[in-house]
């Protein structure tokens, strides 16, 4: 995308450099309404890189048909648009309007949400240009990012673990592990379409309970995230105790 001039959030922007921080950023362009309404969020930034990397989480009036787990391509273009406009807002100091997008849909977009990871490759005076990678958050990883809020309270409250240190890694298929385990069967179906040559089973499988998946509860209730930890929770000392017992695990 490229883009010139100076967007609806900021009319009054901070001088640049002050968006640095991820939650700066987010406030300025949540005085949209139309962002706001979305629920698009900021992820991690990266000043210096040029980075920035939102999300939006899936809800039923964002799909492309109803019960299909699809996102719209309107709601995605609105996504890559509103991630490349912040990556140039950290280095500006304010939104600009999008004067050129071109967007290549290249499989359909599914998933509890989408993570749009927006890289400034040109800041000139009068023109911006951005690049736009969108994949779901479910395999693929904005590096280095960080647990929400929300996922922090709740591991804190309920387990006593603090996740401040936790960024998250990309999903390596050369991995040199024999087995991985999926939250869901959406990710394990993604992973058995890499490169992967171990096996991959459903988290739910593993301890026992076949069928079981579990939902990201990302743009959720607090209550939603409790009942997520406390799944899993149960699902991992179900695979203790089998192993521990010396039972048979599933193949």
């Amino acid at each position: 995308m490229s883009a010139a001039g100076d967007d609806g959030p900021g009319k009054d922007a901070p001088a640049a450099g002050t968006l640095a921080d991820a939650a700066a950023l987010e406030a300025l362009f949540l005085a949209s309404p139309y962002i706001a309404g979305l629920g698009i969020r900021v992820e991690a930034v990266d000043a210096a890189a040029g980075r920035v990397a939102a999300s939006l989480a899936l809800r039923p009036e964002l799909e492309r048909a109803a019960g299909s787990g699809q996102f719209h391509g309107g709601a995605i273009a609105a996504l890559i648009d509103v991630a490349g406009d912040m990556a140039v807002a950290v280095g500006l100091g304010g939104g600009v309007p999008t004067n050129d997008l071109r967007v290549d849909y290249l499989r359909p977009a599914t998933g509890a949400r989408l993570v749009a990871t927006a890289t400034v490759r040109k800041l000139g005076r009068t023109v911006a240009l951005a690049d736009v990678e969108v994949a779901s958050a479910g395999v693929v990883a904005t590096p280095g990012l960080g647990p929400t809020p929300q996922a922090r309270a709740v591991m804190l409250e309920e387990f006593g673990i603090d996740l401040a240190g936790h960024r998250a890694v990309p999903f390596d298929p050369d991995t040199d592990a024999d087995l991985v385990l999926a939250l869901d069967r959406w990710v394990q179906d993604r992973v058995e379409h890499t490169p992967f040559a171990g096996r991959v089973l459903l988290l739910g499988d593993f301890a026992g309970s076949p069928g079981e998946e579990v939902d990201d509860p990302y743009g959720g209730t607090d209550e939603e995230y409790r009942l997520t930890a406390r799944q899993v929770d149960r699902l991992v000392r179900a695979i203790v105790d089998r192993l521990d017992g010396g039972a048979a695990v599933p193949s």
